[in-house]
């Protein structure tokens, strides 16, 4: 099953709620019971996550290193 997400209306969080249980509900996806997100504190997903019960994980922490070719 392909999906290809190009647009969502974050204003309807339960329509977005609905859009997962229906996708990974099937296999081989229908096993998965968590969803790990990375953004920055400075950007309006931030607010929306925290609004929407996500918990920020305090244990964790995320790596990147710029490579100039």
């Amino acid at each position: 099953m392909d999906f290809e997400l190009k647009q969502l209306d974050i204003s309807n969080i339960d329509m977005i709620k609905n859009f997962f249980v229906d996708v990974f509900s099937n296999e081989p996806w229908n096993d998965i019971t968590q969803i790990f997100l990375q953004t920055e504190r400075n950007v309006p997903a931030y607010h929306f996550y925290k609004k929407n019960e996500f918990i920020e994980l305090a244990g964790h922490v995320s790596f990147a290193k710029e490579i100039r070719l």
